[in-house]
């Protein structure tokens, strides 16, 4: 059992995580399509980390960090470390000083494919043969609470996302985010918010137990 657990502060998500939030001393992958709450799952954890007294670092790989919008959810920023690394050398630089000297608590990668990308102007998976293992090497090691968003992508209806056969390797648990399909109940829609569903697809410290979440992000 992980000594840390950062709740989201969502008991929906809690609940559907099992361990009743972020476990320590693992990766977890928030995986979905655009606009599906990934980043905005992130600020949630790291406000709660942040309450608990746990330093937290941003690695904004995709430079979409808005500072306005992290507040209105909770966060501190100005006690949330934000980093936009160029290269794989240097995200893992700042990766390897930040945990080794226990700087960081909890680390969030937003988003790894987005790392690739801003790396070569295109995703190539190569240099994430080494940096994932090595990732969870330290993750592990120093109990550091990880979480990592991936865009998830649907080609002839199989559902596919960047280095998604290694995130099966060292991803301990890959959830889902998704819209929720309106029924069309020709009422009105209502703007004020986004209702989203996470699904636990896989949970390597509670395998036979995947949960499922209904929430709603306000605006």
């Amino acid at each position: 059992m992980p000594t840390t657990i950062i709740p989201t502060g969502i008991a929906a998500i809690d609940e559907a995580l099992i361990l009743g939030g972020i476990p320590g001393g693992h990766i977890t992958e928030l995986l979905g399509e655009e606009s599906t709450g990934k980043s905005w799952l992130t600020l949630r954890i790291i406000a709660s980390a942040q309450q608990a007294g746990k330093v937290c670092m941003l690695l904004d790989t995709e430079g979409a960090f808005d500072a306005c919008w992290a507040t209105k959810n909770g966060v501190d920023t100005t006690a949330l470390v934000v980093v936009r690394p160029s290269t794989m050398e240097q995200t893992r630089c700042i990766i390897d000083e930040a945990l080794f000297g226990r700087c960081c608590d909890v680390l969030v990668i937003d988003s790894l494919d987005g790392l690739a990308v801003r790396q070569t102007g295109k995703s190539i998976i190569t240099p994430f043969y080494t940096f994932l293992p090595h990732l969870h090497t330290l993750v592990e090691a120093l109990g550091t609470v990880c979480v990592v968003t991936n865009h998830l992508t649907v080609h002839n209806g199989v559902p596919t996302s960047f280095a998604n056969d290694l995130m099966r390797e060292y991803a301990t648990i890959r959830a889902t985010l998704a819209r929720v399909v309106s029924d069309d109940s020709g009422e009105s829609a209502d703007t004020a918010g986004i209702d989203l569903r996470l699904r636990v697809r896989r949970h390597n410290l509670a395998p036979h137990t995947l949960g499922e979440a209904l929430f709603r992000i306000q605006f």
